[in-house]
């Protein structure tokens, strides 16, 4: 059995393996490649693969295979520098691509119309370009950089600051901050100061602190050094803006010598005691107060006989309910004094009743903002124009207002029942935010009594679908009402059909009825804000079907125009 078996192995093979040695000569031309020499089958008497014999490369084999390794190896290498020679040449093309870009751009603008113009030509241009930074112009060309440092104004309004670290006024890392000319060292408020040529300047301060202390000593003498450099000019300070600053840091700056003679326009807070001091004393030509009223503090605030104050801006602080009653007789006061008083913004003010039947009486007042403010005693505005309320209170004797020359009245999220009767026989325009109720009960209260007869509304009313009958009525029932604005406010079909005069889904005979606001001439619906979307697309479907039938009637509009979203545009449906 055992040499039977030998004399087959050695036997040459025939037959069907003849077909495998032709298979063998057709394989691809890989195994010509002398560096797969080491895959090539032991050379032998033709068999089948499956027969063949595994051999290891010999020692010349190895030797031609790392000779071949090291030749392209080096190859490499050499493809590696010249990838690296490349990318150095592309990117000094690249530099030099700028370089000539940018001269091109010079040369250009030296070519530009602002070339020929007269000198001051362009400074009435740069002069009416408040927001536009001084630099923007000085880039522009040789000329404009002359121009623009010569235009005073431009370098009027400085922020005089002691952060050196430009990343804080992300986005606008520039000198150019929040409109203003950013000065965070001695040399460039000297250098501003210098360019605004003698002019008026308006200064804001935002010194840096931490918990009403300086946040290192080396802040402290920054601050102290901008200080001194800017009382060189106080005597052309216009404007000056203490707010955002932590009053202890300001308390701890020497300002008690200054003296402020131009200064019109200040905004501080009753804790920076030194300088409302100063400003009290020497600012004689102000005009306009801005002031921080810390109710744990002593209002101390005294205006000469004859000031000139025309605007007011005053917020009491938190520091509970009680201590804001006792610093309401204070700001009475101070609002008594000002005879020549048109603007007031009152922000977190309580000014309760302090005599029987004691009235605040502002002669010149054309112009009241109130926030978040309570009212106990009766109010005299002659000559008020226009009042914005938010979230503000009536009580006892101030419920009744009289208003004989106001045109514009905005109410935001008041309460139902802020007062009693508004009597503004004169107003143009009503704008209310906030329930349906509030409207409905002042409807009810001062327009169908004849006390006010808007015939502009503008409403942003919530939860009407609650009262949509007393809306609808409440609506119908301003008889001088032209112009209508509906924004944010969720309506139901009743709405619709009403102001249409018939249904409006109907899909027999329509029948057709008087509709609601007969004397209306132009009307306004915005989905902006409704904040559901059934509701949105369910009033835009009404809207169109609405408008068809009211323009088809008797009573049909000059103008209706529709806004479907925040990102859409007004659309004219008439």
């Amino acid at each position: 059995m055992s040499q039977h078996h030998l004399t087959t192995h050695n036997a040459p093979c025939t037959g069907s393996l003849a077909s495998d040695s032709e298979a063998l000569e057709m394989r691809p031309t890989i195994w010509n490649d002398p560096t797969t020499e080491l895959l090539r089958p032991a050379e032998g008497p033709a068999c089948s693969p499956a027969l063949e014999v595994y051999q290891a490369p010999t020692a010349e084999q190895v030797s031609q295979t790392h000779n071949l390794i090291q030749i392209e190896e080096t190859e490499l290498e050499d493809l590696n520098k010249k990838h690296a020679d490349l990318l150095t040449q592309l990117k000094a093309v690249e530099q030099e691509q700028t370089r000539v870009s940018e001269s091109i751009a010079r040369r250009r603008s030296s070519l530009s119309r602002f070339h020929s113009l007269p000198h001051d030509v362009l400074a009435v241009i740069f002069q009416s370009s408040e927001d536009v930074s001084p630099w923007v112009w000085m880039s522009l060309n040789r000329m404009c950089r002359a121009v623009a440092m010569q235009t005073r104004s431009l370098w009027s309004k400085l922020l005089v600051s002691n952060d050196a670290d430009p990343s804080r006024w992300a986005p606008q890392k520039t000198r150019w901050a929040s409109g203003r000319e950013r000065c965070n060292t001695v040399p460039r408020l000297e250098r501003a100061l210098a360019r605004s040529a003698g002019g008026k300047i308006d200064v804001k301060l935002d010194l840096l602190s931490y918990r009403d202390t300086w946040i290192t000593p080396r802040r402290q003498t920054q601050a102290s050094e901008l200080i001194t450099t800017l009382q060189t000019a106080q005597s052309r300070i216009h404007s000056l803006d203490f707010s955002g600053n932590s009053p202890p840091t300001i308390e701890a700056l020497d300002m008690s010598s200054w003296n402020l003679p131009n200064l019109e326009t200040a905004i501080l807070t009753t804790k920076m005691t030194t300088i409302a001091k100063r400003i009290q004393n020497t600012a004689t030509k102000l005009q306009s107060l801005g002031l921080d009223i810390y109710p744990e503090e002593k209002l101390d605030w005294e205006l000469p006989p004859k000031s000139l104050i025309t605007t007011m801006k005053l917020r009491v602080m938190s520091g509970g309910r009680a201590l804001r009653e006792n610093v309401g007789p204070n700001i009475s006061s101070i609002l008594s004094s000002t005879k020549q008083l048109t603007h007031l913004t009152l922000h977190d003010t309580e000014i309760l009743e302090m005599l029987p039947k004691s009235t605040l009486v502002l002669p010149s007042l054309q112009h009241l903002v109130l926030r978040d403010c309570t009212f106990g005693i009766r109010l005299s505005l002659p000559r008020l124009e226009t009042f914005d309320l938010a979230r503000t209170r009536f009580m006892l004797d101030g419920k009744n207002l009289a208003l004989p020359s106001l045109k514009s009245l905005k109410l935001w999220y008041m309460p139902s029942d802020f007062c009693e009767v508004i009597n503004a026989s004169m107003l143009e325009s009503l704008d209310i935010c906030g329930y349906a109720s509030v409207f409905i009960q002042l409807v009810e209260s001062s327009m169908k009594k004849g006390y006010m007869i808007p015939p502009v509304l503008k409403l942003e009313a919530h939860k009407v679908r609650s009262n949509e009958d007393d809306f609808l009525t409440a609506l119908d029932s301003i008889e001088s009402l032209q112009d209508l604005t509906l924004h944010g406010t969720g309506l139901g079909k009743k709405f619709f059909d009403s102001f249409a005069g018939a249904n409006v889904a109907s899909k027999t005979q329509i029948i057709r009825r008087t509709p609601i606001c007969t004397s209306l001439r132009r009307f306004s619906l915005n989905l902006e804000d409704v904040g559901n979307v059934s509701t949105e697309k369910a009033m835009t479907k009404w809207v169109y079907q609405a408008v068809k039938v009211r323009q088809r009637s008797e009573y049909p509009l000059d103008e209706i125009l529709f806004k479907g979203g925040r990102n859409e545009e007004w659309t004219p449906l008439s």
